[in-house]
């Protein structure tokens, strides 16, 4: 799975990223989205946008990794 990540600063100073996968999220790819996201979240910023719109397919059976 690619994703694709952005980094702006909000009118606040506070840092935003943006998260763009593309492609299929399943029980294969899952598990480096949450990956990215936690790093995110614990190192570089708690404000995080996730665009799906260049996702074609989500597993529900992949949830419970969240």
């Amino acid at each position: 799975m690619e994703i694709e990540e952005n980094k702006f600063t909000n009118q606040d100073g506070n840092i935003v990223i943006v998260f763009k996968p593309k492609g299929r999220l399943d029980i294969t790819t899952s598990w480096e989205f949450r990956l990215r996201l936690q790093k995110c979240i614990s190192k570089l910023s708690c404000h995080i946008v996730v665009n799906l719109s260049q996702v074609i397919f989500i597993d529900s059976t992949s949830s419970h990794f969240y």
